[in-house]
């Protein structure tokens, strides 16, 4: 979890291009994509599990 939260900040908040990352995190860009896939998921679903814990964060 926290490669999974450098990478993510690395990559959406600094906007730090592929092969660059691959090179922090000695990994293939194939692994590098299937990285982030798993990292957004994982926000995704922590994101989903608040959102069921407070009616504020519910559509209209």
């Amino acid at each position: 979890p926290s490669a999974q939260r450098q990478l993510l900040l690395l990559r959406e908040v600094d906007g730090v291009p592929t092969p660059t990352l691959c090179e922090i995190f000695g990994v293939t860009p194939t692994n590098l994509w299937t990285m982030l896939h798993r990292a957004k998921a994982r926000l995704r679903a922590l994101l989903e599990s608040e959102s069921h814990d407070d009616p504020s964060w519910r559509p209209s």
